[in-house]
C-alpha cells in the first residue's frame, strides 16, 4: 500500500466538489478515505490509471484540456484517478499535488506505481510530512523484508 501525501489546492477542487454535490471538505475527506488500485499505465511514462473503491468518484474530464499540467498534479478523469508524472497537457480535473516523483529514470524501477499497487492519498495539511526537496533527494524508502506497505512521507 502506498500512502501518497497531497496538498489539496488544485485549480478544479471547487468545481469537482460542486459537480459531486459535496463540500470541498467532504471531497477531500472522501478522497483520503478511498483506496485506489492501479488498473493500467500509459499516456506518459509513470502515469498510473487508478480505479477507486468509492463509486461516487466519477468526474467528467474538462471540456477544454489544459496545455500544461504540472508534474505531481493529483487528478480525476471519468472513473479514474491519476498523478501526472511530468509537465504535460491534459484534461483531467485537478484536486491537488504531491511532492513525490512518479517517474525517475535514476530510480529502479523508474515508475513509482505499477499494475495492482494500492494507493491511499493523505492530506499534508493534517499531518507531518517530509519537505518535497527531501523526498525527491532521498527517493522512496526501501521496503523492510516481508513488508507489504510502502509509506513515502
Amino acid at each position: 500500500m502506498f500512502d501518497i501525501p497531497v496538498v489539496y489546492d488544485g485549480e478544479d477542487l471547487d468545481d469537482v466538489a460542486e459537480l459531486l454535490g459535496w463540500s470541498v471538505d467532504e471531497l477531500i475527506s472522501r478522497h483520503i478515505d478511498a483506496t485506489y488500485t492501479v488498473a493500467f499505465t500509459g499516456f506518459a511514462p509513470g502515469f498510473a490509471y487508478m480505479t477507486c473503491d468509492d463509486p461516487a468518484f466519477d468526474v467528467p474530464r474538462r471540456n477544454n484540456p489544459r496545455l500544461r499540467i504540472p508534474a505531481g498534479s493529483v487528478a480525476l478523469g471519468g472513473k479514474f484517478g491519476g498523478i501526472y508524472p511530468a509537465d504535460s497537457p491534459g484534461g483531467w480535473q485537478l484536486l491537488g499535488r504531491t511532492p513525490l516523483k512518479m517517474w525517475d529514470a535514476n530510480r529502479s524501477p523508474a515508475a513509482l506505481l505499477a499494475l495492482g499497487d494500492r494507493v491511499r492519498f493523505r492530506d499534508m495539511a493534517k499531518g507531518a510530512a517530509v519537505p518535497a526537496q527531501c523526498l525527491q533527494a532521498q527517493g522512496p524508502r526501501p521496503l523492510r523484508a516481508g513488508s507489504a506497505q510502502r509509506v513515502y512521507w
